[in-house]
């Protein structure tokens, strides 16, 4: 399996060079033509990063080294993309509407030990699938922290969704076979969790709490389990459930539930 490996110093260069090369390039390009686009032109600081995932063969490891980069990248292919923990953050592209790190289109992909933090959603998985988010935070995002968008086969393991301007962790638009496993979601300005229109999806050994809406909302989903897990103290319902089905029994005996101010489960059939 080949390595890529990506120093701070060459970054910084490469988008140094970008900014300072020779007068009468190339016309402007708009966000519009960077939408979902691979050219690494929209990467910012993350040019080189963007140009070793095209260059990848599938199955191959992308890592990116410790720094703040502004950029954000797109994974179109199956491999592994991995930072140094909370050493590297990538803070996005505010003349794109795409998240930091946008997973689209693919299968076999694992994103890993890193932090995104940017000016809409952190990292969004979409139509894709047997995808794996392991130890990635998602902190002051100006949409969702992590957002699964009408893909399958996913988890999001140890991650966190924290202080972000919309949810923290989000399942949605028909996904199905999520697991959101040993994550943590608090401090967000609207739900910590929730799951919309999807169907298998599993919530367990989970923290949401001290969150401005619901500790997890469910809403016109099917299949849904929330297993040992900790709802407590967020400002509306630990968890509340509509147009879904739920055993409260089960949701009550199997999970932690107190200090939610409006209550601790709802349920609006």
């Amino acid at each position: 399996m080949k390595t890529f490996g990506l120093s701070l110093t060459s970054l910084l260069f490469v988008a140094f060079s970008a900014c300072n090369g020779g007068g009468g390039g190339a016309p402007a390009q708009t966000a519009a033509d960077g939408r979902l686009s691979t050219n690494p032109t929209f990467a910012g600081e993350l040019g080189d990063v963007q140009r070793a995932i095209n260059a990848a063969a599938p199955g191959e490891t992308v890592t990116i080294g410790a720094g703040t980069f502004r950029g954000r990248l797109v994974v179109h292919k199956s491999l592994t993309l991995v930072g140094a923990g909370a050493d590297t953050m990538l803070t996005g592209n505010a003349a794109l509407d795409d998240a930091v790190i946008e997973v689209v289109g693919t299968s076999d992909v694992i994103v890993a030990d890193l932090v995104v933090s940017g000016p809409h959603t952190g990292l969004c998985v979409r139509s894709s699938s047997q995808v794996l988010v392991r130890d990635v935070v998602a902190t002051g995002n100006g949409h969702e922290g992590i957002d699964v968008r009408g893909s399958s086969q996913v988890t999001l393991l140890r991650c966190t969704g924290l202080q972000n301007t919309s949810v923290g962790l989000r399942v949605r638009e028909a996904s199905t076979d999520v697991r959101i496993d040993q994550c943590t979601a608090r401090d967000n300005q609207d739900q910590g969790i929730e799951l919309r229109g999807s169907s298998a999806v599993t919530v367990q050994a989970s923290t949401s709490r001290d969150n401005r809406g619901d500790g997890v909302r469910v809403r016109d989903s099917n299949d849904i389990d929330v297993l040992d897990s900790v709802l407590i103290d967020n400002l509306e319902y630990g968890l509340r459930a509509i147009g879904t089905i739920l055993d409260i029994s089960a949701v009550r005996g199997q999970n932690q539930l107190t200090g939610n101010v409006e209550g601790d489960v709802r349920v609006d059939v």
